[in-house]
């Protein structure tokens, strides 16, 4: 019985620490995108995962981020922090400025000990 017991407890910790590892890579991932979004450094050589280059009409290039709106979106559900928005091409969208993505990183400072790992939506989410 104790046998039993004790391969209980360390399979729960075994799943607790791999759960933890993919909430932080999560975090980590979006808090990377947006911290390149904010940069002047769009080095395709270092950050080519993250960043689709475009070519335009008159041959200059421009690097968008891939990771920005899905990390922005992500961000404002599981915090309720929202992020700001501006007025482009007669619509809003939500952008990432410097204050609010300290906001949700202060925030997930203090929530991260929270945050379940969902296994059916491969997301992390908050009770």
């Amino acid at each position: 019985m104790k046998t039993i017991n004790i391969f209980f407890i360390m399979f729960s910790i075994i799943a607790f620490g791999q759960n933890q590892v993919k909430i932080d890579s999560t975090f980590n991932h979006y808090f990377k995108a947006l911290d390149l979004e904010l940069s002047e450094n769009k080095n395709l050589n270092e950050n080519g995962l993250y960043f689709d280059e475009m070519t335009l009409d008159d041959g200059e290039k421009i690097y968008i981020n891939k990771y920005a709106n899905k990390a922005i979106i992500f961000l404002q559900e599981i915090t309720k922090i929202k992020a700001p928005v501006k007025f482009t091409a007669q619509s809003l969208a939500s952008y990432v400025d410097k204050e609010t993505l300290e906001k949700w990183k202060h925030w997930y400072f203090l929530n991260k000990r929270k945050i379940k790992w969902c296994k059916k939506d491969n997301l992390p989410y908050i009770k």
